[in-house]
């Protein structure tokens, strides 16, 4: 029975005193940390656009038959021109033209 009494009268005893309330962080400590989750943010943001640009990279590829035909494109010698001039077809513009 005792320890029931006692037991009831030392959660009154707590229920009665003040809630703990810890000081406020001083603003000095603040600005310090506040700067270091920036940069913590920033550097990882980076680093996440980074890896999905190279993701992206490695996806934008062509499919593999196209590129083949694009490299047998590059390594073959250009055809040579048979006309040996080369015409633009544009007109000559700033001629001075009687009527």
């Amino acid at each position: 029975m005792m320890r029931k009494k006692d037991s009831v009268a030392a959660l009154n005893e707590e229920s009665q005193r003040p809630n703990f309330k810890a000081n406020p962080i001083p603003k000095s400590c603040t600005v310090l940390i506040y700067k270091q989750m920036v940069e913590k943010d920033k550097q990882d943001r980076s680093k996440r656009v980074h890896e999905m640009a190279e993701i992206s990279y490695a996806k934008s590829s062509m499919p593999s038959r196209m590129q083949k035909d694009l490299d047998r494109k590059a390594n073959e010698p250009p055809a040579k021109d048979t006309l040996g001039e080369h015409y633009t077809f544009k007109p000559k513009i700033g001629e001075i033209v009687t009527g």
